[in-house]
């Protein structure tokens, strides 16, 4: 709790950070009683600021999506797809009992629940202009690390009905994200954690710590040449197939990933020194072994980068995830502007506020979904 709160900034919801962090834990073993096949081992993602981050051993999402999907299946859960919510709709009473939705083609329909409405849109990072108007410090064109559907409209939606929103000016810049589309695939090794990677600019030289927070690493990207860089890791943490099941020969043949024998020759295909490549990596070679950072003040150190081959993979900054978003309770209610909950409307993860403060940590974000998401359903179902 205490770490969230400080990697926020201090200015996240005490409440809403207690009520996460207490339960977080048993929905990682509630996930694992549902089937997601959860990995021993205990990593650090980007921006995580510790080593607390439980992977799957699976690819992308699909440990944590399937064993949902299918339990649903199982208790009888009708899925609409292909559907876009339009608005809530509202008793007489006031309570939110139901949404209007339109199909491709443009059919109107309605669907209702006596236990209400739970909001589970996500957030606002691939709407340009609510992103403008929340956090005008961002430039337009930035592209973002997300799903095209991620366009705020529940926020949209529930603050039509009142709702209040809290910390929309806050939006995190993902570091390490692929140059030009912003995607997050395309990596060179199968764990998505940061212990045995180094990054280095254009001249083959480290230049921050790569266990630092989100934003202290993309100002810091920001200030390297062609404002690109380059994950530098070594094949003891490579299989076949990388975290997002992306076949890492097939990224290398089409140039998204960088490989050679020799270090000498990866900076020959990156166009930078190969005396300064050499060096950076004995220099971290021998961080690994003193597990200690004189440079930058890295904390985080597993195996040395020494097995050939060698790989690079470029990054670059990219729209992530927008902290702010509606108003909820330590029960997942939406509060309208004078603190009350609006009867019957819920929410959880990426279009809610108030948890993550002004930077989210690495491995906070499922965390989020999942948990509120159980308490959200809970409330529901007891018309909190």
């Amino acid at each position: 709790a205490l770490q969230t709160y400080n990697g926020g900034d201090k200015v996240g919801h005490i409440p809403l950070i207690r009520q996460y962090s207490n339960n977080v834990l048993d929905t990682l073993h509630w996930m694992q009683s549902k089937g997601s096949p959860v990995m021993d081992r205990v990593s650090q993602g980007a921006g995580a600021l510790w080593q607390r981050t439980h992977q799957l051993d699976a690819p992308a999402g699909l440990g944590l999506i399937d064993p949902l999907y299918q339990s649903a299946v199982k208790q009888g859960v009708n899925f609409k797809l292909g559907m876009r919510v339009q608005d809530l709709i509202l008793n007489d009473k006031g309570r939110v009992i139901g949404v209007t939705a339109t199909d491709k083609v443009g059919n109107k329909y309605e669907f209702t629940s006596k236990d209400g409405v739970i909001l589970a849109t996500g957030g606002y990072s691939q709407n340009k202009e609510m992103r403008q108007k929340s956090a005008p410090h961002l430039t337009p064109e930035m592209v973002s690390t997300n799903q095209p559907g991620a366009t705020g409209d529940g926020i949209v939606i529930a603050t039509r009905h009142g709702a209040d929103t809290t910390g929309m000016n806050y939006v995190q810049v993902y570091p390490l994200a692929t140059p030009g589309t912003g995607a997050l695939q395309g990596r060179a090794r199968k764990m998505s954690g940061l212990d045995d990677v180094i990054d280095v600019n254009k001249n083959g030289e480290r230049f921050v710590k790569e266990d630092a927070r989100r934003d202290e690493f993309v100002a810091a990207i920001k200030k390297q040449p062609g404002g690109v860089v380059y994950d530098i890791n070594d094949s003891s943490i490579v299989k076949p197939l990388n975290s997002f099941n992306e076949d890492v020969e097939t990224l290398v043949s089409i140039g998204r990933i960088y490989k050679a024998d020799s270090l000498a020759d990866l900076a020959k295909q990156l166009g930078m020194p190969a005396d300064k490549l050499e060096a950076t990596v004995a220099e971290f070679n021998k961080m690994v072994e003193a597990k200690n950072d004189p440079k930058f003040g890295r904390k985080l150190f597993d195996r040395p980068i020494v097995k050939p081959p060698f790989y690079a993979t470029p990054r670059a900054p990219s729209i992530h995830h927008t902290m702010g978003g509606l108003q909820i309770s330590t029960n997942a209610q939406v509060l309208d502007k004078k603190g009350k909950p609006i009867p019957g409307l819920y929410a959880a993860g990426e279009v809610t506020g108030g948890i993550h403060g002004s930077n989210r940590l690495g491995g906070n974000a499922t965390a989020d979904v999942l948990t509120f998401g159980r308490i959200a359903a809970k409330s529901a179902v007891a018309h909190k």
